[in-house]
C-alpha cells in the first residue's frame, strides 16, 4: 500500500501465486479430507455395523488416492478387494459349466441355481456422511491459504 492506495502490483503478485499454487493446496487438504473419509469408513462402517470383520482384510485394503484434475483435484476412496464391490452393490452367482450349485449350510447338502447376496453398502453411506466434514476441511484449508496469500 503506497499513499493509502492499494499496491496493484503487490496484488498482482499475490493472485499469479495463488493461481500457480492453489491445485497443490487443494490436492493437500482434499488428502486431509479423505484421509477422513477412510478412517470413518474403517471405524463406523466395517467394524460390526453394517459388515461384520472375518479377518479384517476389506477394512484394511480401504484406502484414499487424490490426483491434479485440471486446475482442481479429484479424491479417489475405495478398496482393491474383490469382495468388497459384492457387499456394496450384491451379486448373483451362478454355475459356469455345472447345471446346479452345490453347497453345505449348517452340516446339509443344498442344491440351487443361483444364490443372491443382498447389497450391504458401506462405502457410499460413509462418504455421504462424511461430505460435510470433507467440505469443511477443504473449505477452511483453502480460506487458510488464501488469507496467506
Amino acid at each position: 500500500m503506497t499513499d493509502g492506495k492499494p499496491d496493484l502490483e503487490d496484488f498482482k503478485r499475490k493472485l499469479e501465486r495463488w493461481n500457480r499454487e492453489s491445485p497443490n493446496k487443494l490436492r493437500y487438504y482434499l488428502g486431509r479430507a479423505a484421509t477422513e473419509v477412510v478412517g470413518h469408513v474403517q471405524s463406523q462402517k466395517l467394524t460390526g455395523q453394517v459388515l461384520k470383520v472375518d479377518t479384517g482384510r476389506l477394512r484394511r485394503s480401504v484406502t484414499s488416492r487424490v490426483s491434479l484434475v485440471g486446475q482442481g483435484a479429484r479424491a479417489a476412496v475405495g478398496t482393491n478387494v474383490f469382495y468388497g464391490r459384492v457387499h456394496e452393490f450384491g451379486a448373483t452367482i451362478v454355475p459356469k459349466k455345472a447345471k446346479a450349485l452345490r453347497f453345505q449350510v449348517n452340516g446339509k447338502w443344498v442344491t440351487t441355481q443361483k444364490v443372491v447376496i443382498p447389497k450391504r453398502p458401506w462405502l457410499k453411506p460413509g462418504i455421504a456422511e462424511m461430505l460435510p466434514k470433507v467440505v469443511k476441511v477443504v473449505g477452511d484449508g483453502m480460506l487458510t491459504e488464501l488469507g496467506k496469500a
